[in-house]
């Protein structure tokens, strides 16, 4: 819940970032910030593609306890990403979006079919 409205807030992780990785068939989305490192891949997450085109890229990274979906525009330049947390202490659903910057080719062409 969030009791002051629906707002999007800044979010407090210091030199944060997210990678989409892409090795042969097999994804995976890497993050982390000031402090750590972290993939879905290496916590045992399936991590698939949902939709691909347009310009854009939907992965999916799928745990017991967790399900995240990341939509990355790569001509608007960003990412939105939804993080359903039901197996935690307190249960989660939050929505979060940042800016992307880079782009290999590769993942391009493939946003672009």
């Amino acid at each position: 819940m969030n009791p002051e409205g629906p707002n999007w807030d800044q979010d407090g992780i210091s030199n944060g970032k997210i990678i989409l990785i892409k090795l042969g068939e097999e994804w995976d989305i890497q993050f982390g910030d000031a402090m750590q490192a972290y993939g879905y891949r290496q916590d045992g997450a399936v991590v698939m593609p949902l939709s691909i085109g347009d310009g854009k890229l939907t992965i999916g990274a799928f745990h017991n306890i967790y399900s995240d979906i990341y939509t990355f525009d790569f001509r608007g330049e960003e990412v939105v990403w939804t993080s359903h947390k039901l197996g935690s202490i307190v249960a989660k659903v939050a929505i979060y979006k940042a800016g992307c910057s880079f782009v290999s080719p590769e993942i391009e062409e493939l946003s672009t079919q």
